[in-house]
């Protein structure tokens, strides 16, 4: 009877023990077929998520953010595979991004990289600060490829009329001086002058990003003293109306000008440019004629005083011949 007693004490004991140990693992099936997730066990996200996530020889976890362009953690840079996806372009923005803060950008030493501003091709190390349009190529079996686009601003500008959000991202929130711009999910427009403050995200990543810029569209003030409605200047031209933070190109006949003064006094074609810090900018297309001014009214009188002492020199001469 004792015996039976202690067998049955032994197979609670053990039934128990064994309730014990499945039970967490019931209910790790049970919410995983009521949530219907199921967790990844090297990324810890859920497998509708992590699926998409590539991963390099360094086990290094990357999002695709759109068709071949992926985001890496580890480096929080964008990736742009290039060719057969053997060589990667890096940098800290993506694709089509406005920004006020200095662009990095790796290129592997095997690739010919180009990168254009503004349309013209310029120079870089590696970090890219002036305000300007880019554009990054790169030469693909022959052929120039593009990599990626983006702009940077000043702290003010007019270059921008409008935010397109680049693709992969959406709007979170955009204000012009405090006040709710009407903007849609991938677009807000910049065309009113005011503080801007943008907020949005990556699709993929739900990593944040923002802009902050002072939007100035209206245009140096600045006058050419001199020039007729018709253009053309029978004297010297003045420039008027600049501040201290224009800046100001000059081209004479077709080559740059350069001259310490607001004035210009030589004759030829001119074309001014004049830019304001917000990269605003005017040109002016005028001719200073051909003029006499005091200097060359002077030098004229001293060459009419040398002619006439010549001639009353010569005179002189004959006369005295004659008398002898």
């Amino acid at each position: 009877m004792i015996r039976k007693t202690v067998t049955k004490l032994i197979a609670i004991v053990l039934s128990g023990a064994m309730i014990t140990l499945i039970a967490p693992w019931n209910a790790l099936s049970v919410r995983a077929d009521e949530d219907e997730v199921r967790l990844d066990p090297f990324t810890g996200l859920p497998v509708d998520q992590s699926a998409d996530i590539a991963y390099d020889d360094a086990n290094q976890s990357r999002k695709e953010i759109t068709d071949g362009i992926y985001y890496d953690y580890m480096y929080g840079s964008f990736v742009y595979p290039i060719g057969n996806g053997t060589k990667e372009v890096t940098s800290n923005v993506a694709d089509g991004m406005v920004v006020s803060e200095p662009v990095i950008i790796n290129v592997p030493s095997e690739l010919l990289a180009t990168l254009y501003v503004d349309g013209n091709e310029t120079t870089f190390d590696g970090t890219v600060k002036s305000a300007g349009e880019y554009t990054l190529m790169v030469a693909v079996d022959g052929h120039q490829k593009t990599v990626m686009s983006f702009t940077i601003v000043s702290s003010a500008t007019g270059r921008i009329e409008g935010y397109n959000i680049p693709n992969g991202f959406h709007v979170k929130s955009a204000t012009c001086d405090g006040q709710e711009v009407q903007w849609t999910n991938r677009y807000v427009p910049m065309s009113l002058e005011g503080l801007y403050s943008i907020e949005y995200a990556c699709d993929r990543t739900d990593i944040n990003y923002f802009l902050n810029v002072r939007i100035d569209h209206t245009p140096p003030q600045v006058t050419m003293e001199g020039v007729r409605e018709d253009g053309k200047a029978r004297g010297p031209v003045t420039i008027t109306g600049l501040t201290e933070s224009d800046r100001v190109a000059i081209i004479k006949d077709g080559e740059e000008f350069k001259t310490i003064s607001n004035k210009l006094t030589q004759s030829g074609k001119y074309r001014v440019i004049v830019t304001d810090n917000a990269d605003n900018r005017v040109t002016y297309d005028f001719t200073i004629m051909i003029y006499l001014d005091v200097n060359g009214i002077v030098f004229f009188i001293i060459i009419a005083a040398v002619i006439g002492a010549v001639v009353a020199y010569i005179m002189i001469q004959r006369k005295n011949l004659k008398v002898r």
